[in-house]
């Protein structure tokens, strides 16, 4: 059940970066241009896994080879 949340958390992340991106709001640069490199992805990451909350074990992360392989 784990997994699920972390692939909605990932979906979540790119509808909030295309969101903030493509709006006619405009956010500080440097918010601005975390949204527009993709970082928000690897900061999503970096919290999910072995080195944030641990919510990524080493049998789940296998699980998530065919989004690794679309990516």
């Amino acid at each position: 059940m784990k997994l699920v949340w972390i692939v909605i958390l990932v979906i979540v992340a790119g509808y909030a970066g295309s969101y903030f991106v493509f709006s006619k709001n405009r956010l500080p640069a440097a918010i601005r241009d975390i949204f527009l490199t993709g970082w928000e992805f690897f900061l999503v990451g970096a919290a999910v896994g072995p080195g944030g909350f641990n919510l990524i074990e080493s049998g789940q992360l296998e699980q998530l080879n065919p989004f690794i392989a679309l990516g």
